[in-house]
Order: C-alpha cells, then sequence, then structure tokens
C-alpha cells in the first residue's frame, strides 16, 4: 500500500514521461516548497493571533473553523489541482481553529503554547535531518505501516467520540496518567511517521521534474501534519499538567 500522493506522482510521471521529456516548463524545486510552506505556517499564526486579538477564541468557533478547515482539507485531497487555490484558505481555517484552542489551553496551563510550538519544530526538524542522513528509508513497507497506524488513530479517535456522545462512556482512563501519556506518545510517533512520508513526497515530486504546482500537493501535505503533531503535543502537555 503505496501513500495516494506518492502513488499519484508516479502514475502521473509514468503516464506523462514523454511530455515531461519533450515540454519545456517550469519544475518543482525544494525552494519552491519550503517557501509556500513558510508562507502557510504565517498564515497559521496570523490567523491564530487575529482570533485571539478579536476575542472570537471560543469553543464554538474553534468547532466551526475545524469543520470548514477539515471539508476544505477533504477538497484537496481528493482534487489536488485545487491545492494551489485552497491551501491558503485551509491554512487560515486551521489557524483559526488552532488559535482558539490553544488561547483555551494557555489560561488553563500557562506557557503550554510555546512549549508545544517549539515541540513540534524540534520533532519536524529532528525528523528532516534524520532522513536527510538516510538513516530512515521510506519504502513501501514503511508506507504501508504508517498509513495502517494512521487508519488505526482515526478509528480509535471516531469510535471514542461516537461512545462518549451518543452513550456517555468516559474515558478519562485513556486522556490521564501514564495511560493518557503512553497513548499521547504513540500517536505521535505515528504522526511523526508521517513527516517522513510527506519528506520523501517532496523528494520525489522535485526528483521526477513534475510541475511547479505540485509544490502546493507537498506543502498542503506537510502542513496537515505539522498542525496535528502540534495539536498532538498539546494533548501531551496537557496530560502530563493534569
Amino acid at each position: 500500500m503505496e501513500n495516494p500522493a506518492i502513488k499519484r506522482i508516479k502514475a502521473f510521471q509514468e503516464d506523462n514521461a514523454e511530455r515531461l521529456a519533450e515540454v519545456s516548463y517550469e519544475k518543482a524545486t525544494y525552494n519552491g516548497v519550503i517557501q509556500k510552506e513558510l508562507a502557510m505556517l504565517v498564515l497559521v499564526i496570523a490567523a491564530a493571533a487575529g482570533v485571539i486579538a478579536t476575542g472570537y477564541a471560543t469553543p464554538v468557533a474553534v468547532l466551526v473553523s475545524s469543520v470548514m478547515a477539515l471539508v476544505t482539507g477533504l477538497v484537496i485531497s481528493f482534487k489536488p489541482t485545487f491545492a494551489p487555490t485552497l491551501t491558503p484558505a485551509y491554512a487560515i481555517l486551521e489557524g483559526m481553529a488552532l488559535g482558539g484552542l490553544s488561547y483555551m489551553l494557555e489560561m488553563e496551563y500557562p506557557d503550554i503554547v510555546i512549549q508545544a510550538v517549539m515541540l513540534t519544530f524540534a520533532v519536524a526538524l529532528g525528523a528532516l535531518f534524520v532522513f536527510g542522513k538516510g538513516i530512515v528509508k521510506v519504502d513501501s513497507t514503511f508506507v504501508k505501516v504508517t498509513t495502517t497506524a494512521l487508519f488505526t488513530v482515526l478509528i480509535f479517535s471516531i469510535g471514542k467520540l461516537v461512545a462518549a456522545y451518543f452513550f456517555g462512556v468516559n474515558f478519562e482512563f485513556f486522556e490521564s496518567g501514564i495511560v493518557g501519556i503512553m497513548i499521547d506518545v504513540l500517536v505521535i510517533g505515528v504522526a511523526t511517521m508521517s513527516l517522513f512520508v510527506d519528506y520523501e513526497q517532496i523528494k520525489e515530486t522535485v526528483e521526477a521534474g513534475l510541475p511547479k504546482e505540485y509544490e502546493w500537493v507537498c506543502a498542503f501535505s506537510l502542513l496537515v501534519t505539522l498542525i496535528w503533531l502540534y495539536i498532538r503535543i498539546l494533548e501531551l502537555l496537557r496530560t502530563m499538567r493534569k
């Protein structure tokens, strides 16, 4: 099982090998991906700061912006050609949601946000260093394990939400103490594995000489993972504080 994005890259390269060799066009570059990723992170931070400054850091605002970001992300995932247009919108919506969430947690646990931000970038840069040195090889087995782990986390999260909302099940045991910390660390591990897949996607996009528009697909995928990693680190720090 391959990551869908990587699979599409390889399929595009195979189906358009002759055209890619003959047609002159601007190709995707590492610098292009980095610039777009940094720009999207700036949008996330600006949107988060705007929500906090205007007093809209409320649970309702977090829920609404999260749902809108989810819908936007799904559209980009199924229609990558929309990435150049919708990725900035996704970054703004996620920034609004993260701003509200971060503000509420910061009020309850001082300094938790700056700690989470620093740890997120530390993990991302550490994973990039390890990937760049070739210590971790992202092959089909690695992608298969990562995808399976992602689906497991997703199913567990949905099941927990349904059980808590419709049946009133209390999951405090899974959200506190040693068990809660272990679960948070495992999920952060899965998010880190996803980072390696994102880095491999960027590498294959550039090495395949794909059109520059694919930089947006890479930037979007990496942004999604970084945001998820930040949220999970926030949850870990919150669990440890509790």
